[in-house]
């Protein structure tokens, strides 16, 4: 986000910029909080969380690198969402009121805040067209590429099989067969013990073949 400013700005804003580790399981944001500061995700997985009726809240959709954290609080608005660390990672960190301060928001600042608003409400559309998909191995299918999407890379790390099956509404046990059952059929190849190679061309045929 700060790398599509001018040189001039990004060298304004290098001195408030704090890059921070979050721990798995951290909260980033919360729903009906305002913050008060913007975290940029530099590195990790964020799993994106809305409360619903019942009070609980439940994940719609997982972020990484690039997506804001906190940006409704630069209008003086609450969070809608809660970001939820799914792994490990560093987020990079600018108080609200360095992003308020001079007329630089009301410019090119306030475009690329206005480009991530976009890009979220992208990635939340992606997340829910995935849910919907029928067949539990063609949803994970869907689901990893979407994660290669996020990690800008077709070695991909997922969350936690637990976090997964929260996510698609299903059991654990089914995310475990679903992932033996796309490497059998070579749409995803175990690289090591905690990532998978994802084979685009074969999880695109597979999909373009479902009923």
């Amino acid at each position: 986000m700060i790398g599509c400013l001018p040189e001039e700005q990004r060298q304004r804003f290098g001195a408030v910029i704090h890059e921070k580790p979050f721990r798995k399981g951290e909260v980033l944001s919360a729903q009906g909080a305002r913050a008060q500061a913007i975290r940029i995700v530099k590195t990790g997985t964020i799993m994106v969380c809305r409360e619903s009726q019942d009070g609980k809240a439940r994940p719609v959709g997982i972020f990484g690198r690039g997506e804001v954290a906190g940006k409704f609080g630069i209008f003086d608005q609450n969070n809608e969402l809660s970001f939820v660390a799914a792994s490990p990672g560093r987020y990079c960190e600018i108080d609200n009121e360095h992003m308020k301060a001079g007329p630089h928001l009301a410019t090119e600042l306030q475009d690329t805040v206005a480009r991530s608003y976009v890009r979220s409400y992208e990635r939340l559309a992606d997340w829910a067209q995935a849910m919907r998909i029928r067949g539990v191995t063609d949803r994970l299918a869907a689901t990893m590429m979407l994660l290669s999407k996020e990690q800008h890379s077709h070695l991909v790390r997922p969350p936690g099989h637990s976090v997964l099956a929260d996510l698609l509404g299903i059991t654990r046990e089914s995310i475990v067969r679903a992932l033996v059952q796309l490497q059998h059929q070579q749409c995803l190849l175990r690289h090591d013990a905690t990532h998978y190679q994802v084979m685009a061309p074969a999880i695109e045929q597979r999909m373009r073949a479902a009923p």
